[in-house]
């Protein structure tokens, strides 16, 4: 493998200007009034806008971020000081008896979000202790303490999430250092073991979701460097990486429909690998997220994303450029190989050319596709679902799934379309549930998993059969719809039928 030192200064300014930009939003959401009773608390819609009741504790997950770039705010080490502190306090102000944390409604106790904040505050003062004033050190050893007590004794039951299990194995791993507790290498190798042996993918509900493997690779990799353990998860990561690479488009986005979740969402730090002890990013990755992603209008980035996936993105970008002086490029040959490449536990077609670019999902049946316009430009023509009426693919899953030379063809059988939006008497449910099962923990997780079920899974038993054939050997992917008892069925260009709540983000298909 040859390599070469990392990008320029330069080339970094575009990414630089962004995660600077959004760590000031991040910035400029923290009540950082002393005599407040919400002290510390970064969610604005709890506490100064007053339209929540409860705080989403996810918001406090920003110090690491914060922590990695607070060289880019150019404030003295006192005021970064007086900014750890807030959040320790605000961070313990909002934490349940138990230990817990919310995300989307009250007594929640959410076994992800209990993670990600024991995480990225355990991180943060492993890598910067120097921030943690004595006087705060009393209060965060309790948060530490309950926080990682909830997680020893609780899981997440609603679904296998390979991205949550990352956040709670090292959160948990993380803590039994600080509390001088022995390790459990087992917790992170059974989890690092449920990656596909051969095509490098971690399960995310049951599929790959290369977007969602980016932020996997986020906590591995910044959860390994922060204990100085980068060697035990290197080969597990570079093989992660080799994956999400497989979609990194060349008109410039990412991921997608074809995804398990659907998601476009690039974690930069997530296409970071290890070589021995060394950081290092595949040449032909890196400089299409300097050259390309980062430029294009359907990037997403700190600035863009909603408010709701801030700190994740915002504490990836900000990783990246902080350890981006000790990256190596790698040249990689495999990910520049024109060939088809067919995943087939992963469910996933990949064929490359000169000038086209092809992912389909055999499960879901959507496609993510570019093609060459000319010598400079690709267009986007991919195709999420097939639609008509209230009737969609999208969700359905693939019957069958056949390849035959150059010849894809899928079968459907189209179900109708759900879209769940609350309302008061659900809202009122919710809070009423969300009291009574409080005490219960075993039926809390059982409902939380029907609640999940009901907002995901398409409405109503699957209807239409469909039948369609792709030409791969067509640059423009010719396809034919064999109609069987319906007229009108069209491709659709772009998520319509997606309740993930990282799904359905910008794109310029949306406007054609």
């Amino acid at each position: 493998m040859k390599s070469r030192h990392f990008a320029k200064n330069n080339e970094l300014s575009e990414l630089k200007k962004i995660a600077r930009l959004g760590l000031l939003r991040w910035l400029h959401r923290i009540d950082l009034d002393p005599s407040s009773k919400s002290y510390g608390i970064v969610d604005r819609e709890y506490w100064s806008w007053k339209t929540k009741d409860f705080p989403n504790a996810t918001l406090q997950a920003g110090i690491s971020g914060f922590l990695d770039g607070h060289a880019h705010l150019d404030l003295p080490e006192s005021a970064i000081c007086k900014i750890v502190s807030a959040i320790i306090h605000g961070t313990k102000r909002i934490q349940r008896k138990d230990g817990s944390f919310e995300e989307s409604y009250p007594k929640e106790s959410s076994v992800c979000v209990t993670a990600l904040v024991l995480f990225n505050i355990l991180y943060s003062y492993f890598r910067y202790p120097h921030f943690f004033s004595e006087a705060d050190r009393r209060d965060f050893e309790t948060i530490v303490q309950k926080a990682f007590r909830f997680l020893e004794n609780n899981f997440e039951s609603h679904g296998l999430i390979s991205n949550h299990l990352a956040t709670i194995v090292y959160a948990k791993r993380f803590a039994r250092k600080y509390l001088d507790i022995p390790a459990h290498d087992f917790e992170l190798e059974n989890f690092l073991n449920l990656q596909h042996k051969d095509e490098g993918w971690f399960p995310e509900y049951g599929g790959a979701d290369p977007g969602y493997q980016s932020l996997l690779n986020h906590y591995i990799l910044s959860g390994a460097y922060a204990l100085n353990e980068l060697p035990f998860v290197s080969k597990y990561l570079e093989k992660s990486v080799q994956f999400i690479s497989n979609f990194c488009f060349p008109d410039a986005t990412f991921g997608g429909e074809i995804g398990s979740r659907g998601t476009s969402i690039l974690y930069p730090s997530g296409l970071i690998f290890i070589d021995g002890d060394k950081l290092c990013v595949f040449t032909h990755s890196v400089e299409w997220l300097l050259k390309k992603y980062i430029q294009n209008i359907e990037a997403i980035t700190p600035i863009t994303i909603d408010e709701l996936n801030l700190v994740p993105v915002l504490n990836s970008f900000l990783f990246f450029h902080d350890v981006h002086t000790t990256l190596i490029q790698a040249e990689d040959k495999v990910l520049n190989k024109v060939d088809v490449q067919f995943l087939k536990d992963a469910g996933l077609l990949i064929k490359k050319t000169n000038v086209s670019y092809v992912a389909l999902s055999n499960q879901k049946g959507s496609i993510r596709s570019a093609i060459k316009v000319d010598t400079n430009k690709w267009k986007d023509q991919s195709i999420a679902a097939f639609q008509v009426d209230e009737w969609t693919t999208q969700g359905a899953g693939v019957d069958r799934f056949e390849v035959i030379k150059n010849e894809v063809l899928l079968h459907f059988r189209a179900v109708k379309r759900k879209q769940v939006f609350n309302t008061p008497f659900k809202s009122i449910v919710l809070r009423v549930m969300a009291s009574l099962l409080a005490p219960f923990p075993k039926l809390q997780r059982v409902f939380k998993k029907r609640m999940a079920a009901y907002v995901m899974e398409p409405s109503g038993k699957k209807g239409i059969p469909l039948k369609v054939q792709i030409d791969l050997s067509d640059p423009n992917l010719e396809i034919v719809i064999f109609n069987q008892g319906q007229e009108d069925w069209r491709p659709v260009s772009f998520g319509c039928h997606q309740h993930m709540a990282s799904a359905n983000t910008f794109t310029n298909r949306q406007l054609l």
